[in-house]
């Protein structure tokens, strides 16, 4: 059975291998052949694939995780602060990949290096950038109680000047 293909949210054709498509579009996209700010995701129980391009998604970035070791080597880390390599340059090269909340939904992330094993795909920069945009400002919250900090959270989302937020 052929799987459908839609980019942002349009159909766009079929494939009848959509697991390895989506391995190739990776690969292509950690290997510059495909922009990086596409992100693709393969949804099994509805046979889906989404390409998604569209300006405006909050896009993470995570270090590539491949055979449980992390492609980010200590001489990235050396040639970054020399300043002979961007942040970009990580990106193009494959090495940082920047994932959609659709295409996260996929990843097996480790939040530090020591917890890697053969099946993640991803390991975070810093631990704590796994908090969401919002709770990312606010100031200790390991000193603050559950509801307080949601109600946070919710202002700091009322802030945000992101037209159409939850657009779809």
């Amino acid at each position: 059975m052929k799987t459908p293909i839609y980019y942002n949210g349009e159909l766009v054709g079929y494939h009848e291998d959509p697991e390895r498509f989506v391995k190739e579009f990776r690969k292509k996209r950690r290997s510059g052949e495909i922009p990086w700010d596409l992100t693709i995701t393969y949804y099994k129980e509805e046979n889906e694939v989404h390409i998604n391009g569209d300006e405006g998604r909050v896009l993470r970035p995570l270090i590539v995780v491949e055979n449980g070791k992390p492609k980010l080597t200590e001489e990235h880390i050396k040639k970054l602060k020399e300043g002979t390599l961007t942040f970009f340059d990580l990106v193009k090269q494959g090495i940082i990949e920047l994932l959609d909340a659709e295409e996260e939904e996929n990843a097996y992330i480790a939040v530090n290096e020591s917890e890697l094993t053969e099946e993640h795909t991803h390991l975070e920069l810093h631990p704590a950038l796994i908090f969401g945009l919002s709770a990312s400002h606010l100031p200790f919250p390991e000193y603050n109680s559950v509801p307080r900090i949601t109600m946070a959270v919710q202002m700091i989302k009322q802030s945000l000047c992101m037209f159409a937020y939850f657009y779809r």
